[in-house]
């Protein structure tokens, strides 16, 4: 037994000069030349090194010859499990290692089982996420409960430290975009007063109506601290409404979507000959998808439609002129994207009569003259998103 002492502590001194460390240190880099070494030695005198206890299966057997230059405990430890299709379950202090076989027989003792509850992600999602991620070892397993939205684990010590480590990153509150718009009727004239310049033409998808007859146009608002007061002071002078001011919150990447307009009715006959009245939209819509990029910086995917009751009625049902547009935009946190483009036209009658005699009934007809203009208004929607912190 003295004998036996004497040349454990000869091999484990070789051990230590073989690997080129000063003091043996756990955090110290370790280079390995050695031929024919009995894999169970090899991992005892790493363990060693390690400050760590270890458990080795008696059906380990073997040896080894492994060339390691300036690595880690840990990396030539798993080298060498991995060369020998070994698996380890480790806890803080003891290591155990076992053959492939032994941990399918054993692995109900041999894994550690954990019950993650998610707050913010969904369980379903993570649970995709985590095995194409390589976190969980190929014994490892994994279910999910979607009424609890919780992760039931089972994998060794290490395993379950990178699912905990990898869910305080993805199980975070998604970012909240206040997302606010502006449905504006105004004159041209307006328009330049706001200083707009729209940059460009987007190609847009026609219905009913043909091709290249309509255009939609995109502008950043540089200043629109004032923007309601302006719009306030439009509608005082009666040079524009404001048909809407819709205010939606939608999380980071979800859609948001607003509209305004009418249903049309009409009446349509059923299979069993009845006549039922049956609604068709003709809405302005605009759907908004935000993606936050920065702390300050917002990317808008923008899908604008507008459809109108056309002057077709075919089989009594009305037909819908239909122009989409879509496109992607980068806005600045509380900064203002204006879509315009949109065009309406309206008949307006006017009537201008001489004073006093333009109202006496005979004579008002030399005194006073009627006449039509037709008039075109152009619709703005203002799109001002607000990262809510």
């Amino acid at each position: 037994m003295y004998l036996r002492k004497i040349l454990l502590i000869l091999v484990f001194n070789l051990f230590c000069l073989v690997f080129s460390v000063a003091n043996c240190g756990i955090s110290e880099k370790i280079s390995i030349d050695v031929g024919g070494i009995k894999t169970r030695d090899l991992l005892k005198m790493l363990a060693r090194h390690a400050n760590k206890s270890i458990v080795v299966s008696e059906k380990i057997q073997g040896k080894v010859t492994i060339d390691l230059q300036s690595v880690s405990w840990r990396e030539a430890l798993d080298s060498v499990l991995q060369m020998q299709g070994l698996t380890k379950h480790e806890t803080d202090n003891v290591i155990v290692v076992v053959t492939a076989d032994e941990l399918n027989k054993n692995e109900s003792t041999l894994l550690q089982r954990q019950v993650f509850n998610l707050r913010y992600a969904s369980s379903a999602d993570v649970a995709k996420l985590l095995k194409p991620a390589g976190v969980l070892s190929a014994h490892g397993k994994l279910e999910y409960d979607s009424k609890s939205n919780s992760l039931v684990v089972a994998d060794a010590s290490d395993n379950i430290k990178e699912v905990r480590r990898l869910l305080k990153q993805i199980d975070v509150p998604a970012k909240q975009v206040l997302i606010e718009a502006r449905i504006v009727s105004v004159d041209e004239a307006f328009i330049h007063e706001l200083g707009l310049e729209f940059n460009g033409k987007e190609k847009i998808e026609s219905g009913e109506m043909p091709q290249g007859q309509f255009n939609f146009a995109i502008a950043k608002l540089g200043n629109n601290r004032l923007l309601d007061l302006r719009l306030a002071a439009l509608e005082n002078e009666g040079r524009g409404r404001v048909i809407s001011k819709p205010k939606l919150l939608a999380a980071d990447r979800q859609v948001a979507y607003i509209e305004a307009g009418a249903e049309i009715p009409y009446q349509e006959k059923t299979k069993e000959g009845n006549t039922s009245v049956v609604f068709k939209k003709a809405v302005l819509s605009l759907t908004v998808t935000p993606e936050v990029v920065s702390k300050d910086a917002i990317r808008l995917s923008l899908q604008l439609s507008q459809d109108k009751v056309g002057h077709l009625v075919i089989n009594g049902v009305p037909t819908i002129d239909t122009r989409k547009i879509h496109t992607q935009v980068l806005a600045h946190n509380n900064g203002t994207i204006v879509l315009g483009g949109i065009y309406e036209w309206s008949k307006n009658n006017y009537i201008t009569r001489v004073p006093i005699l333009g109202q006496i009934p005979i004579l008002k007809i030399f005194f006073s003259k009627k006449e039509s203009r037709m008039e075109r208004r152009e619709l703005l929607i203002f799109v001002t998103p607000q990262i809510i912190k």
